[in-house]
């Protein structure tokens, strides 16, 4: 999910890790974006889709993960 608004996403975390999710925020240019994950099993993560998609309305999608290099 991509907010405009930086509160938000971060309510939105602060909420979605209360709830035991695995949430963290990605400051992009433009807008923040609100990550879940990572997680090693993708049948969970579909799963997690329904969910979050009832608690925010937005639909999510799985991306591949790519760790940064130090």
């Amino acid at each position: 999910m991509a907010l405009k608004n930086a509160d938000n996403a971060a309510a939105l975390v602060k909420d979605l890790q209360k709830r035991g999710y695995q949430a963290h925020v990605k400051q992009e240019e433009t807008f923040t974006r609100v990550i879940i994950g990572p997680d090693v099993s993708k049948s969970k993560l579909e799963k997690q889709l329904i969910e979050l998609e009832e608690i925010t309305g937005s639909r999510g999608q799985l991306l591949k993960f790519k760790p940064l290099n130090p």
